[in-house]
């Protein structure tokens, strides 16, 4: 199988926004776009993106996060929009960033569910909430976890809840899963790479946790974004069978940098016997 990883599209659109839109969390990101988001991120260069995947003949396609620069319904619908011209929740799967529940109100109201729950349904016959997800494919298990949570200005950090990991360990077990190539989805880095001394603002604050259970259910492989750079670390399993590849993709949609790691990005696997 032939898997597209695309992340941190960070696609904006203020059709039909308001001032009174900005009188939260979002003045601080719209400061932000102002200064060099708005330019730095370009929609066109998502299209692109995913034009040259569907040339390449991806089986599937998974968004790790920030799909969104605000949190704004006009920002779903776009990112939902371009999914859409790839395909169902057969060949996408998506989980959240922190930039997709970027205020309370955002998180509180489920947006980005509302918005994408057609790549997020699960094969979970078990499922409760939406978090986390399962898809079961043609020899692949893919299983998307959230770490997106709403934080005060100036913080990125992300959490994966108890009550996501319980079902992550039962999933992982299960005949269905554990016989299959397993990928799970996430958006913050599982080991965030200390390049600058504020960090720890934007980092998963479980990560030893999420850690200990993916590789103690011997994953295969974890995509994740945040960091805008491609990365891999190779982490052992707990039973010493194996390794689980961690890969970021880094972002898609910066259309030039000063770093080339920075500039626009997207990964294919092939996922063999």
């Amino acid at each position: 199988m032939r898997i597209a990883h695309i992340s941190d599209l960070h696609l904006l659109d203020l059709t039909g926004i308001g001032p009174l839109a900005f009188l939260n969390k979002r003045i601080t990101g719209g400061v932000n776009l102002l200064l060099k988001r708005a330019y730095h991120h370009q929609t066109s260069v998502v299209a692109q993106a995913l034009q040259q995947i569907r040339e390449a003949e991806v089986d599937h396609l998974v968004v790790t996060g920030d799909l969104t620069n605000l949190s704004l319904d006009s920002e779903y619908a776009l990112a939902a929009s371009m999914l859409r011209t790839f395909g169902d929740g057969h060949r996408v799967s998506v989980v959240p960033g922190n930039h997709d529940n970027y205020t309370f109100t955002a998180a509180r109201r489920r947006r980005f569910d509302y918005y994408f729950a057609e790549w997020i349904s699960s094969d979970d016959p078990n499922q409760k909430g939406v978090w986390p997800y399962l898809k079961l494919l043609d020899g692949l298990a893919i299983i998307g976890l959230s770490s997106s949570i709403p934080t005060l200005p100036i913080l990125a950090t992300g959490k994966v809840s108890d009550e996501q990991l319980n079902v992550l360990e039962r999933l992982l077990q299960t005949p269905e899963v554990s016989s299959r190539f397993t990928l799970v989805l996430i958006h913050h880095p599982l080991m965030l790479e200390r390049v600058k001394k504020l960090d720890g603002l934007r980092a998963l604050t479980n990560a030893k946790k999420v850690v200990s259970a993916l590789s103690r259910g011997r994953v295969d492989m974890v995509t994740h974004g945040h960091n805008h750079r491609p990365a891999f670390v190779e982490v052992p399993h707990q039973d010493g069978a194996g390794m689980m590849r961690v890969i970021e993709a880094g972002s898609t949609s910066v259309i030039e940098a000063q770093d080339e790691a920075h500039s626009g990005k997207f990964n294919i696997y092939d996922i063999e016997e």
